[in-house]
């Protein structure tokens, strides 16, 4: 497994520009081939239930369910949401796509959530998540005043 480098801060929403990072990468598998075995992975724990702290089949909180389906592609994530907040490379809102990270969070805090981004580049804003209500699941962030209001960035981690 490689660890994905990170940088020191978060950039504001702002800026529209994408921080570079250098991921080291334990084997070469087509770009399209592992954002596909991402949603395919995510979509196998839907249903699954929360537990905090979870990061395995018996339940799975938000950074434990991105970290463990990242795993899958030999790809270590930190552990915690305001820590993989800072890995990859930040991506503007308006350019997220399947395979990008999705974060939450309240203004001037670090980021509380995290979600795994299943729609394509065009499409409403979906996301796979540990939500504490329901377990791993499928929610359109743009038909959510929730999570519409509390959406922060993304970062990608598979180029």
């Amino acid at each position: 497994m490689v660890s994905v480098g990170s940088q020191p801060t978060r950039p504001p929403l702002v800026v529209r520009q994408s921080i570079p990072s250098s991921p080291r990468r334990t084997r070469n598998i087509p770009v399209a081939g592992e954002t596909q075995r991402l949603v395919e992975s995510a979509r196998q724990l839907l249903h699954t239930p929360y537990r905090y702290g979870g990061e395995s089949l018996s339940g799975f909180d938000c950074s434990g369910f991105t970290r463990h389906v990242f795993r899958g592609l030999g790809v270590e994530l930190p552990r915690v949401a305001k820590d993989q907040a800072r890995t990859g490379r930040w991506i503007p809102l308006d350019e997220l796509r399947t395979g990008d990270l999705v974060f939450f969070g309240e203004i001037r805090q670090a980021p509380f959530h995290v979600g795994l981004v299943i729609s394509a580049l065009g499409e409403p804003l979906t996301m796979i998540h540990a939500s504490k209500s329901s377990g791993v699941v499928e929610t359109r962030v743009t038909a959510s005043d929730y999570w519409l209001g509390r959406l922060e960035f993304g970062r990608r981690i598979v180029p």
